[in-house]
């Protein structure tokens, strides 16, 4: 009986393991696609789930997920570097109208014109400082401080996320045309999923005309 129990214990958690990944593989797809929304609020669950499926306490298990998320990084560096240096070489003179960064009230509605370039710099340090650094410093402490392995697992999804749906990594990278919804200066909200900017009621109005259709 206790071998049937085994068998029957393995078999179903095989079953869950494959799922997940199979979910895991799904919604990292679908999230792939939505080029400018925030990452769908599935990932965390499925990562989860996904830990669920194995002793994350093994210090072998462990290894493999540091061996993982080290490996990520290190693409993600890459990365970072080789979108700095086709910024370096490009050769676009163009200018840019951005708002001034302050936090004095009558200076909200201020603005300053800086080159391309300039503007690129910003955006790319804020990619990496606030959604690489941070993150992944805020992951790393809550694994020495408590043996949290859940943390790294989500990073080494969340950051691949975040670096692909950077518009400087379907510019530079991909090789898009800075127009339309890649036309530059970039919508802030854009790192806001549209299911959190409709809670908090920072979702734009839909122009006059799209109302007047749906009534």
């Amino acid at each position: 009986q206790n071998y049937i129990l085994m068998a029957f214990t393995a078999v179903h958690a095989v079953i869950a393991l494959v799922i997940s990944y199979i979910f895991l593989a799904c919604t990292v797809l679908y999230s792939t696609k939505e080029i400018g929304r925030g990452m769908n609020p599935l990932v965390p669950m499925v990562m989860l789930l996904v830990s669920k499926s194995f002793d994350s306490s093994d210090p072998t298990n462990q290894n493999y997920i540091l061996m993982a998320f080290t490996a990520v990084h290190v693409v993600i560096a890459l990365v970072i570097s080789y979108i700095f240096l086709r910024m370096r070489a490009s050769k676009d003179e163009g200018t840019v109208t951005v708002p001034i960064s302050s936090y004095a009230p009558q200076k909200e509605k201020e603005t300053e014109t800086i080159s391309v370039k300039e503007y690129d710099g910003r955006k790319l340090r804020e990619l990496l400082v606030q959604k690489i650094v941070v993150p992944m410093g805020i992951m790393m402490f809550l694994y020495h401080k408590w043996a949290v392995i859940l943390p790294l697992m989500f990073s080494c999804v969340n950051n691949p996320l975040a670096v692909y749906r950077a518009e400087l990594f379907q510019i530079y990278v991909l090789g898009k045309s800075a127009k339309h919804e890649l036309a530059r200066p970039w919508s802030n909200q854009a790192d806001v999923p549209a299911w959190l900017q409709k809670l908090t009621g920072q979702a734009p109005e839909e122009p006059a005309d799209k109302k007047k259709k749906k009534k």
